[in-house]
Order: structure tokens, then C-alpha cells, then sequence
């Protein structure tokens, strides 16, 4: 079982979309400097923190994403094919 977040869904989905949203306003427009800088903005405990909502949403939007775990039988080499 998966401790309960600190962060709302709302606080996620909106932290999520700023990172997903193209802006000059990140040092040389990565995307780890969007994340910090967002989280920063948003009182996101840490930059790892976030990091993990957009991977997960990734990993959703790529169907690999089983209740709350990557599905085991996704191995790595198969998610850059």
C-alpha cells in the first residue's frame, strides 16, 4: 500500500501541465530546469517529487502503467522501441 500524498490532484495536474507547457522562462529550456523551477514555485516538497509525476504520467500515456506500478512484463528495452 502507497502512503497517502501530501498534494492535492489539482496541485499535481497543475504542476505537471506548467512543466508540460512550453516557456522561456526555464534556464536553457530543459525539462529537469522547468521542474525545478515549478516545483519551487509551487511549494513541491522537492524537484525529485515532480520528476516522478511527470515520469508516471509518461509511463501512463504509454499504457504501461498498472495500478500504481509499471507493469512487470514492460522490461526497459522495450519502452524505447
Amino acid at each position: 500500500m502507497t502512503r497517502p500524498s501530501n498534494y492535492s490532484p489539482e496541485l499535481r495536474a497543475r504542476a505537471i501541465r506548467m512543466v508540460a507547457e512550453p516557456t522561456s522562462d526555464y534556464p536553457s529550456h530543459s525539462q529537469y530546469a522547468a521542474i525545478t523551477t515549478v516545483a519551487e514555485k509551487l511549494g513541491i516538497g522537492t524537484a525529485e517529487t515532480l520528476r516522478k509525476w511527470v515520469g508516471e504520467l509518461y509511463e501512463r500515456s504509454l499504457g504501461n502503467y498498472v495500478g500504481g506500478t509499471l507493469n512487470k512484463s514492460v522490461s526497459a528495452g522495450n519502452l524505447h522501441n
